[in-house]
């Protein structure tokens, strides 16, 4: 029988037997349209077909039910860092590692190194391109499958060079063929991504599904607003104002005051705080000492982060 199990696998140990799976639950929702970076700033991702020799050879591999949003919401949240928010950046499956093709089966307690990123993956098993992801991203989305366990037992992935987690990423039992989606940190800087441990003898195949990584950034949208003219009659004073526009998120990042005639006198400008509903907006109070009216007005330079 083929089982197919999902969890999210963040590094986290727990005081449980190793070949506990875990599994979370979490309730976080959110929009997968802000999730996905630009087309243009990702390469494709790709997969591999298994030479005949070996896929008439072999049980069909299944393939484990994906990380829904709010579980990959979760894990972004989880990986994220005060000074670092991190998106999730979505591709088709991609081949990494597959050691019937490339480095054999793991033996019984062998722990053995992957990279998640590379021009190439074909000294691991995989396709013979870069799969789309980003160097050093802080964590990636693997499926992983585990084929024909020499007995029952389980996987570990974890962030290369770190101790192994007390967690199964995947249980396998005797000749099973068995997947499971997973997120698993990286370690940044080092000759590999990731680690996978295995308790018993066992073919490892590997897709990369995604990874996660700081947002791009993005221009800001900024508009200029102006201010009524101010008058400002013959020995008095007088003020402009200019306000952020009341809808659309915009907040104030720098402001002025014009006039007409140089015999205007400025007596203090700046930002009027909590102007215009926390929008902001900007002052100018000016001084006439002239015989004749005078006038003029304030401006603002108001940005928001694109978006509706």
């Amino acid at each position: 029988m083929r089982r197919i199990h999902l969890a999210l696998i963040v590094g986290v140990a727990l005081a449980a037997p190793a070949a506990l799976l875990l599994r979370t639950a979490i309730k976080a929702e959110t929009q997968m349209g802000a999730q996905r970076a630009p087309a243009s700033a990702r390469a494709p991702m790709a997969t591999t077909t298994l030479p005949a020799s070996i896929a008439s050879s072999q049980v069909a591999l299944p393939t484990a039910a994906p990380l829904d949003a709010a579980q990959l919401a979760q894990a972004a949240l989880s990986l994220s860092t005060p000074d670092s928010d991190l998106v999730y950046n979505r591709g088709a499956p991609c081949r990494i590692v597959d050691t019937r093709l490339a480095g054999g089966r793991l033996q019984a307690g062998e722990t053995r190194n992957y990279n998640a990123a590379a021009a190439s993956f074909v000294d691991q098993g995989g396709i013979d391109g870069n799969c789309g992801v980003l160097a050093d991203a802080p964590a990636v989305v693997l499926n992983i499958v585990a084929v024909q366990a020499d007995g029952p037992g389980y996987l570990t992935a974890h962030a290369y060079g770190t101790p192994r987690p007390y967690v199964s990423s995947l249980n396998y039992g005797a000749g099973e063929v068995i997947a499971n989606e997973v997120v698993v940190r990286t370690t940044a800087a080092a000759e590999y991504d990731f680690s996978v441990y295995s308790l018993h003898g066992v073919h490892l195949v590997i897709d990369i599904a995604g990874y996660f990584a700081p947002p791009v950034a993005t221009k800001p949208q900024c508009v200029t607003t102006y201010g009524d003219w101010v008058s400002v009659p013959a020995g008095t004073q007088a003020s402009a104002t200019a306000a952020c526009p009341a809808t659309g998120d915009y907040a104030m990042v720098s402001g002025g005051c014009n006039w007409d005639f140089v015999d205007l006198q400025l007596i203090q400008y700046g930002q009027i705080v909590g102007h215009n509903n926390d929008q902001g907006g900007y002052g100018c109070d000016a001084d006439n000492p002239t015989q004749s009216g005078l006038q003029f007005r304030a401006k603002t330079l108001c940005c928001r982060v694109p978006g509706r």
